[in-house]
């Protein structure tokens, strides 16, 4: 279980978003959210209780641009000024659970803003590393994509949050660090090989 004041740190490729966990906040799920502890962040959350009217858990942009962000994630308002590398959470006073959920919604939210400003696009995949590229399997769940790509034994590279961001030779595979993924030596941008999407009873390439 994590302890009260716990830090945690969140990666998206190289870009890291940091807090310290209130006392309030222990969830098992936060146990894994580590980058290791201590990393520096690009941006720095603290967190404060409030009346955030509950929702169901999307991430809500009512501002998006290169100086900040500000967004409701139906368990938490947050807002990031991203030239200060700052930004202000507010949790729903709700269940120990939930607002556990709505602090990873806050982290979570921020490394979507970058990701999107980058011109990247997040989706729902795993990924698997060969000859030095990451080749992504997207899809709904339950369509087979985990169980594929960890088919590939030591080549599997990561599941569940994965990012696609536009570079100059290409576009780049951006993993994010996740409660149920590999600790290092996994690289956390690799060029993309290819990208499949998998329906049930059959794939796209």
């Amino acid at each position: 279980m994590s302890l009260p004041g716990q830090r945690v740190t969140v990666t998206f490729g190289a870009w890291r978003v940091g807090a310290t966990y209130p006392p309030r906040v222990l969830s098992m799920r936060t146990q894994g959210w580590h980058d290791p502890p201590g990393l520096p962040a690009d941006v720095e959350l603290s967190f404060e209780y409030g009346d955030v009217a509950p929702g169901d858990g999307t991430v809500d942009f009512a501002r998006l641009d290169q100086s900040g962000c500000e967004f409701d994630s139906g368990r938490s308002h947050v807002e990031v000024d991203f030239r200060a590398a700052r930004g202000q959470a507010t949790l729903q006073r709700s269940e120990r659970n939930v607002t556990a959920f709505g602090a990873l919604d806050a982290l979570l939210g921020t490394g979507y803003a970058h990701v999107l400003l980058k011109g990247g696009i997040w989706l729902h995949a795993a990924s698997v590393l060969i000859d030095g590229r990451a080749w992504v399997f997207a899809g709904q769940s339950g369509a087979g994509k985990t169980t594929l790509s960890q088919r590939f034994g030591d080549a599997w590279l990561h599941d569940e949050h994965t990012f696609l961001v536009p570079s100059g030779s290409g576009w780049q595979f951006w993993r994010q660090a996740e409660w149920r993924g590999p600790r290092e030596p996994r690289p956390w941008i690799t060029d993309l090989g290819g990208l499949c999407v998998i329906e049930i009873g059959r794939a796209h390439v």
